[in-house]
């Protein structure tokens, strides 16, 4: 029995021993390991494109569960670069293919292969396999090595699926694009949605005014889509409205004493409604219609592009509104109201209609405005139902 206990032990130590040493040894190695495998993937990459620069390649953040794509990068804004690494015959091939914006084969390099020497390893230089990658759908049927199917069936699966991926990535920058662009006119928050309409047609008597709210606005929208997001898949669905009220309020709080300590003329001439952005419709609302289902840079484009939206709609209301109540457009500095940084008088005195810095000046540019955009979507509406029909034709 004590043999045994000490054989044991004995087995152990010597155990703990190596394990501690071959730790040791991949804590030493590990990072020179990976700095040159990059180097070397840095390389091939240059030796992809001639007279690039590592510069020129981007690494592109890529969520999907394939086994076969390692890395993504990004080409100048011309295609896209993976790393694959592939099953075959025996050990399989790494090799790196580029794609173009619109789904074709732009270059094709072999890094490594472990099959059979002479037959699965060209798929790493044969030239006419290459060039019957390269200028070709990488979505299509592409040709495989006879001889060496094994070998090169693998690579041209891998291509395929990575011009799925490409696919995937040309729509979620279309869609980025669309959801950013979509709060100046589309789907503008005050004269398309009517969202925000209290602060909107209460603080658009001047340019001041106009700029302080959008930014405040600005600010509180895209921190509260990034911590919902952030938060969307730990938060329980039964008391999801309450959370959202108690990120946003506490956003609004911060932002309403920033004010108040830096630019207090401002936090006197908002008043209330700083503190009311907490029941803005557009930011709940852009929290539960997009943020709650959507990643952080998404959720952040889609309050930037919101907030901008908004934004430009008050400015634009506090323009025409002051030009025409006092015939001048004034700007001061928000952190000190003595100091002018614009003044321009475009109306004399004797002509100005002070009735547009009252409510009734507010719903008459807002209508005005509003009724403006309503015309515009409308004859864009007519023109896209022209341009099909004259297509269909």
């Amino acid at each position: 029995m004590k043999k045994i206990v000490h054989l044991t032990l004995f087995l152990a130590i010597v155990s703990a021993i190596a394990g501690a040493a071959l730790a040791f040894a991949n804590q030493m190695t590990a990072p020179i390991i990976a700095a040159n495998e990059e180097a070397t993937e840095k390389a091939s990459l240059l030796e992809l494109y001639p007279g690039s620069t590592v510069d020129d390649f981007t690494e592109v953040s890529y969520e999907g569960d394939s086994s076969t794509i390692q890395k993504i990068y990004r080409y100048k804004e011309e295609a896209y670069v993976f790393s694959m690494s592939v099953s075959g015959y025996s050990e399989g091939t790494t090799f790196l293919v580029s794609i173009t914006n619109d789904g074709t084969v732009d270059a094709y390099k072999g890094m490594t292969n472990g099959d059979t020497k002479g037959l699965g390893s060209r798929v790493l230089d044969d030239e006419t396999f290459i060039n019957g990658l390269v200028g070709h759908d990488a979505a299509g049927q592409l040709d495989t090595i006879s001889g060496a199917t094994r070998s090169s069936q693998p690579v041209v699966d891998g291509i395929n699926e990575a011009a799925a991926v490409v696919e995937q990535l040309e729509a979620q920058d279309m869609d980025r694009k669309k959801n950013f662009t979509a709060g100046f006119l589309r789907e503008n928050p005050v004269f398309s949605l009517y969202l925000g309409c209290c602060s909107t047609l209460a603080i658009t008597t001047s340019l001041n005014n106009a700029i302080g709210m959008g930014v405040a606005v600005i600010a509180v929208l895209i921190l509260s889509n990034v911590l919902i997001s952030l938060m969307r898949k730990i938060t329980p669905n039964e008391i999801r409205i309450p959370v959202y009220i108690v990120i946003i309020a506490s956003l609004v709080k911060v932002i309403q004493m920033l004010i108040q300590a830096y630019a207090e003329a401002l936090y006197t001439s908002l008043g209330t409604f700083i503190p009311l952005i907490v029941v803005n419709c557009i930011i709940l609302g852009r929290a539960e219609a997009f943020a709650s289902k959507n990643g952080v840079l998404d959720s952040a484009l889609d309050g930037l592009g919101m907030g901008l939206g908004y934004t430009c709609s008050i400015i634009v209301m506090s323009l025409i509104r002051e030009i025409l109540a006092t015939g001048m457009i004034h700007f001061t500095n928000p952190f000190d109201a003595a100091q002018v940084l614009f003044e321009l008088r475009l109306i004399p005195e004797d002509f100005v209609i002070s009735l547009f810095s009252q409510p009734f000046g507010a719903f008459c540019t807002f209508a005005c405005l509003a009724a403006a955009l309503v015309a515009y979507k409308d004859h864009q509406a007519k023109k896209q139902e022209r341009l099909e029909k004259k297509e269909a034709k």
